[in-house]
């Protein structure tokens, strides 16, 4: 969550800061037209207001590459503020997943542990099935009974070979 959140933070905040930018591009635009290149207009009117959007003609190259080199310094300080919150989150994200392994290493050797125990109580035992690569648990004397018949298709399973999921 704190990764997706500092992506919208970093998406808002460039976003913000180049409506901001490209408003002051403007603003200097249209001064620089005005300040000592009078251009004809409808109203001949010596001053520009953003209101009367037809009195002079919008030079879009020019707006745009003063604008460009006005937001660049900018978006490059934002870019790398977000390559930052990245790395960060990386490194935690890392961290997390390192202390969660440990813990679910430990909670299945728990729960592997407690069914070799309660299959000790309940005289119950885990075998193996050679021939189809299974497990199964089944009461001590049938499992005894297996075994002795054929050692080369079943044998015991011992408590560190449980499956998880099938024997525990």
């Amino acid at each position: 969550m704190g990764y997706l959140q500092s992506h919208f933070v970093w998406f808002r905040l460039s976003n913000l800061s180049i409506l901001f930018l490209l408003s002051f591009a403007w603003r200097l635009t249209i001064e620089s037209f005005c300040d000592g290149h009078p251009y004809p207009s409808k109203s001949q009117t010596p001053t520009v207001s953003p209101a009367e959007p037809g009195d002079y003609p919008l030079y879009s190259a020019v707006v745009n590459r003063q604008a460009g080199a006005i937001a660049a310094p900018a978006i490059a300080a934002i870019h790398q503020v977000g390559r930052e919150a990245a790395a960060r989150s990386a490194a935690t994200n890392a961290a997390n997943d390192a202390q969660h392994a440990g813990y679910w290493a430990s909670q299945n050797s728990k729960a592997r542990n407690n069914q070799g125990f309660s299959n000790y109580l309940l005289d119950q035992t885990v075998i193996q099935d050679n021939n189809k690569n299974t497990h199964g648990t089944a009461w001590n004397t049938t499992a005894n009974a297996l075994v002795e018949a054929n050692p080369n298709r079943f044998q015991y399973v011992d408590t560190p070979n449980y499956w998880k999921g099938v024997d525990y």
